[in-house]
C-alpha cells in the first residue's frame, strides 16, 4: 500500500494560477501552451474550476475548442497530401545538410 501522503491530491496547487492567469491566457484561446511551445488541451481540472464559476463560460471554452480541433483536422488533411508530404521531406532534407554542395575552388 502507498504511503499515506501519496493517496489524497492536493486540492489547490493550480487554484492560483487559475485566479491570475486563466481568464486572460487561456480562455480566449481554449488550450494551454507547454513548457515545449506546443499548444495542449485545458487540463481537467481548469475545466472544473470553470464550471465552478460559470457554466456558460465551460460550454463557450468547450465549443471554441471543437472548432480549434476541427481547424486542426482540416489542416492536418492538407498537409498529408503527397506532394506536401514530399515537399516537407526535401524542405528538411536540406536544412539538415542531407545534400552535399559542391564546393569550387
Amino acid at each position: 500500500m502507498p504511503n499515506p501522503e501519496f493517496l489524497l491530491c492536493s486540492k489547490g496547487i493550480g487554484r492560483s494560477w487559475f485566479r491570475d492567469y486563466f481568464m486572460s491566457d487561456v480562455f480566449p484561446h481554449a488550450r494551454v501552451i507547454t513548457a515545449q511551445g506546443t499548444p495542449a488541451p485545458v487540463p481537467r481540472f481548469y475545466k472544473t474550476l470553470l464550471k465552478e464559476i460559470g457554466h456558460d463560460l465551460a460550454l463557450d471554452m468547450s465549443f471554441r475548442s471543437a472548432q480549434n480541433s476541427e481547424k486542426n483536422y482540416e489542416r492536418r488533411i492538407s498537409e498529408d497530401q503527397p506532394g506536401r508530404r514530399a515537399a516537407r521531406t526535401i524542405y528538411a532534407q536540406s536544412k539538415n545538410g542531407i545534400f552535399p554542395r559542391e564546393l569550387k575552388g
